[in-house]
């Protein structure tokens, strides 16, 4: 199991690191790139051939949900058709062994299957497929603690912490926690059991480098059950939920579970056969060759873009033919997982209207830092 820690500035923030899999800052900021999305670990009582056949499937669910959202994938008809041959879809397996909690050592089955292979398969069942780029996302929620309430902090030894980590990681959604020093108490200054207000929700974001907030507020509620008042806000939208449960761990879990099903609703697209189209995009505020090569590397990493070409630039100013899988709406809803491209409305006058989209693009590059000025000519391609 590989576990890291990422620098944000100077504070040391934890960043979840799932089982196999490794989480890495894109060139869009915000954004996590999930390597292994298609790995998976089911634990096992031992190597036999019937326990693998047993295991594979309970595997390839794992890595199905995490590819499109969509929980409820393994019912499909063309899913279940696809388990007597599912072989096919499996590149590699091997086995490991790890010591639980009770100190006992558990086998475990770690499954690579074939990306392609499963792309083509959720694209058969006219699923959509939620791109490795995800928002990566701040879990600020509280919990009961005796007569009070506590902040889940990055370094917390609660249970519910740790079952958090483990629905994200089944999910495929990046997480991190707050550090809860001086700072964070600062910023957000209110009793622990209620969720932070916009401002404060801003507070967070600028801090920890986030577009993504997940807050939750764990209380007692009637006849012994607890509830949960949550808060997602992705890219300056709230959205708003309630769960409840016998115990915070399954609160906890319900939430982020309910999280993740949003996170895909907004960002999964349909990857369907002979619905490609070109799209013009022009993209404003690239003054630097950093900035080009961000915007081009970018968008060629969204589930629906097929190709990027440069067909024309001016001062500050690209114009962009993109190949996409799928229809115009796709790529719009892929587009809002990338922060640093904010749409802007279309020229009123026709001559300057000759895209589809139009994004400006704004740089994480402080004023007057000293970078490469782009070229003046677009690359022969």
């Amino acid at each position: 199991m590989t576990g890291g820690f990422a620098m944000m500035a100077v504070r040391k923030i934890s960043i979840l690191v799932i089982t196999l899999t490794c989480f890495f800052l894109t060139n869009a900021g915000m954004a996590v790139e999930i390597r292994g999305i298609n790995v998976a670990t089911v634990a096992v009582s031992d190597q036999s051939p019937q326990t693998l056949q047993t295991a594979l499937p309970q595997a390839l669910e794992q890595v199905l949900i995490r590819m499109s959202g969509n929980t409820g994938v393994m019912t499909l008809p063309t899913v279940q058709d696809a388990v007597p041959q599912i072989s096919h879809y499996v590149e590699k397996y091997s086995y490991a062994t790890k010591t639980d909690e009770s100190g006992k050592q558990q086998l475990l089955l770690q499954v690579v299957f074939d990306t392609r292979a499963v792309k083509r398969l959720l694209q058969n069942a006219n699923q959509a497929i939620w791109s490795a780029n995800r928002p990566l996302t701040m879990v600020w929620v509280s919990i009961p603690n005796g007569k009070q309430s506590q902040i889940l902090a990055s370094d917390s030894q609660n249970p519910a912490l740790h079952a958090l980590k483990q629905v994200a990681a089944f999910r495929g959604v990046p997480v991190i926690f707050p550090a809860m020093d001086l700072e964070d108490q600062i910023n957000v200054a209110q009793p622990a059991s209620t969720l932070p207000n916009n401002q404060q929700l801003q507070a967070i974001s600028q801090r920890y480098g986030v577009d993504s907030i997940l807050s939750g507020a764990v209380v007692s509620g009637e006849n012994g059950q607890l509830q949960g008042e949550w808060q997602l806000f992705l890219n300056g939208t709230p959205y708003e939920w309630q769960t409840s449960g016998a115990n915070v761990v399954q609160v906890v879990n319900n939430g982020i579970d309910r999280a993740a099903d949003m996170m895909a609703n907004q960002f999964a697209t349909l990857d369907s056969k002979g619905m490609g189209s070109l799209v013009t995009m022009q993209v404003t505020g690239v003054k630097t060759l950093d900035d080009y090569v961000h915007v081009v590397s970018t968008l060629k990493h969204l589930t629906p873009v097929a190709k990027v070409s440069v067909s024309d630039m001016n001062a500050d100013m690209l114009l962009l033919k993109i190949k996409t899988i799928g229809n115009l709406d796709d790529l719009v809803k892929s587009l809002k997982s990338v922060s640093h491209l904010v749409a802007e409305t279309a020229p009123t006058q026709p001559e300057l209207n000759a895209a589809n989209l139009f994004y400006r693009w704004k740089s994480n590059t402080p004023p007057g830092d000293s970078e490469t000025p782009i070229m003046l000519t677009p690359p022969i391609h």
